[in-house]
């Protein structure tokens, strides 16, 4: 969990939203090869280099962006680029402000794209060495830190992960090189409901309840304490009140879970388990 932590703090650090330049290393098609070439309403595939209707629960289009450290001085770069639109969550967002960072001490390349009006952002993270080796990056749900995953959200709300897809990359993966990419991702909308402490995680993050950590929610979708076999939504805890927003939680083994006395009372495949023989029990 420490491990985790640390990887956090380092990921938040001194990221950018920015503006961006068209991408010149992707595929050149015969059909639309980006979103200008389409009519209002629709979105370019480059999978089948057609323009087609703007798709639900989808987020498509192309960026370009400078990788920068997140501790230069420099400030954000011009020329920055991203035609990214998604509907999901009930809502349709074009994606145009986009900020990049490498960090290769913990082997992540971060991009962050936001509307005009910076009410929502798009957040990706992948790890570095795997997109240096495979300019086509598989992604997937949102665990533990969200590599190789897309999330939708603002700072107190989660809207959408990534469930699965897929972002083509070229350029230099290194500072101050120019990354360009094409992502095509199915999006996932969170469960709209209060916090599942404790609560199995099988499609990422996304079960585990719209709210973000700042404000109480759960904070990682990672394999269960005693039975790694399964992922379960996990806040840290020291006492039960940090455990509030749950109905019902309390805090055992250091993460709020809800309360139990037998098995039947959990959500399979958790378990009704105790830090000590005899001790509080919670589904984990």
């Amino acid at each position: 969990m420490r491990r985790l932590v640390t990887v956090v703090a380092a990921l938040s650090s001194g990221l950018l939203l920015a503006l961006g330049c068209t991408p010149d290393e992707l595929p050149l098609t015969v059909g639309c090869r980006e979103l200008a070439e389409c009519p209002l309403g629709k979105v370019c595939d480059l999978g089948t280099k057609e323009c087609i209707d703007e798709p639900q629960e989808r987020m498509i289009g192309r960026f370009s962006c400078t990788l920068r450290r997140a501790d230069d001085p420099r400030g954000v770069p011009l020329g920055q680029f991203s035609e990214v639109t998604v509907r999901t969550a009930g809502g349709r967002f074009v994606l145009a402000n986009i900020g990049c960072t490498i960090n290769e001490e913990i082997d992540a390349i971060t991009v962050g794209i936001s509307p005009a009006d910076r009410s929502v952002s798009m957040w990706m993270r992948l790890t570095l060495s795997k997109a240096r080796a495979n300019p086509k990056v598989t992604l997937g749900p949102y665990f533990e830190l969200g590599f190789e995953s897309v999330e939708l959200r603002t700072d107190s709300i989660r809207y959408a992960t990534s469930l699965e897809g897929s972002v083509l990359l070229g350029g230099k993966l290194e500072h101050n090189g120019v990354l360009d990419g094409y992502i095509d991702a199915k999006m996932l909308p969170v469960t709209d409901t209060f916090p599942a402490f404790g609560d199995p995680c099988p499609q990422g993050i996304a079960s585990c309840g719209p709210l973000m950590p700042s404000v109480g929610g759960v904070q990682y979708c990672i394999e269960a304490l005693r039975d790694t076999t399964h992922q379960i939504c996990v806040r840290e805890c020291k006492l039960d009140q940090d455990c509030f927003l749950r109905p019902g939680a309390i805090c055992v083994i250091g993460v709020c879970a809800r309360a139990c006395v037998r098995d039947e009372e959990c959500t399979s495949p958790t378990k009704c388990v105790s830090e000590t023989a005899g001790g509080r029990k919670g589904c984990l």
